[in-house]
C-alpha cells in the first residue's frame, strides 16, 4: 500500500500518532577541546579531541571535547526517542 494511502487509513481509523522509523546519520559541523589547565584556550584549531584525565600522571589536568551538530533537518515539534553517539580511537 502506498505511504499516502496508508497516513489515509491511519488517519480514517482514528489513530492519533503516526512513527516513521528512520535513521539518519549526522557528522559534526564543528568541535573543540576544552581544558582545566588553560581554561581561556578552546583548541577548536586542533587535529584531536580529548577527554578525561589528561597525562601520564594526570597532571596536565582534564579536558572535555564538544561537538556541535547541524539538526535544521529535523522538522520542528518533533519527537526524538532515541539517539546514539559513536566514536573511536
Amino acid at each position: 500500500m502506498p505511504p499516502f494511502r496508508s497516513l489515509l487509513a491511519a488517519a480514517f481509523l482514528g489513530a492519533a500518532v503516526v512513527t516513521v522509523n528512520s535513521q539518519t546519520t549526522f557528522n559534526p559541523v564543528e568541535d573543540t577541546t576544552l581544558y582545566s589547565a588553560s581554561p581561556l584556550n578552546n583548541a577548536g584549531g586542533d587535529l584531536t579531541l580529548r577527554a578525561g584525565v589528561l597525562g601520564a600522571d594526570g597532571l596536565e589536568g582534564l579536558g572535555w571535547s564538544l561537538l556541535k551538530f547541524d539538526l535544521s533537518m529535523i522538522p520542528p515539534g518533533s519527537t526524538i526517542n532515541s539517539a546514539t553517539a559513536m566514536t573511536w580511537h
